[in-house]
């Protein structure tokens, strides 16, 4: 992995060694530009602070850089890049609906996901969508919309106007307090340090 940057734009290079045998559609889907950069640059950062990181050591770094890697790969891979079943023209419409679904998550993640009526809504029962959902986008729809309301708070913490409680309370948080506990969770950092690395970076 590598990083250049060239006037106001910034590339990443991602080197992967697929194992013999793997998919050979692995190959086309790595060199496409990323979905959500803003969550992809700070992950990648993350990866290579933890080279120069002391405090934490031995399997713990390992184990960050890998979950944070494994962030930045799912990310690329599941952007409508999801491949309909060739074996059954239900395979291909199922898969196509599934999208649609998504689709409609992404457009508003603030919303309470209602998923038995999001299935009924695509003519599935609670588990049936839940399962096909999970097979075609790599994820259950709960951590789907985690992620895309993430997405959206990372691109709302770079408008310097907006409070971290107005933030909060536009991604249909409770409180700031639940928000920023949540956000940690995700990120390894406050909303306020995200913003502060953020700018810092393009400093």
């Amino acid at each position: 992995m590598s990083w250049e940057k060239s006037g106001a734009v910034s590339y990443y290079s991602l080197r992967f060694d697929i194992e013999s045998g793997s998919d050979e559609r692995l190959r086309d889907w790595l060199f496409v530009p990323v979905q959500n950069p803003a969550f992809v640059e700070h992950a990648l950062q993350r990866i290579f602070e933890l080279r120069m990181e002391r405090r934490v050591t031995g399997s713990a770094r390992a184990a960050l850089a890998n979950q944070l890697f494994s962030a930045v790969l799912q990310d690329v891979l599941l952007q409508d890049r999801t491949q309909p079943s060739p074996d059954t023209e239900a395979g291909y419409q199922a898969t196509q609906i599934i999208r649609r679904a998504a689709l409609r998550i992404a457009k508003d993640p603030t919303l309470d996901l209602d998923i038995q009526r999001l299935a009924r809504e695509f003519g599935y029962s609670r588990r049936h969508f839940t399962s096909l959902f999970r097979e075609v986008m790599g994820v259950p729809p709960k951590r789907y919309l985690l992620r895309c309301r993430l997405n959206q708070a990372l691109e709302l913490l770079q408008d310097l106007e907006l409070s971290i409680k107005e933030i909060a309370l536009e991604l249909g948080f409770q409180s700031q307090r639940y928000f920023s506990s949540w956000f940690h969770v995700e990120m390894g950092m406050s909303p306020s340090q995200w913003r502060e690395a953020y700018y810092h970076r393009r400093a």
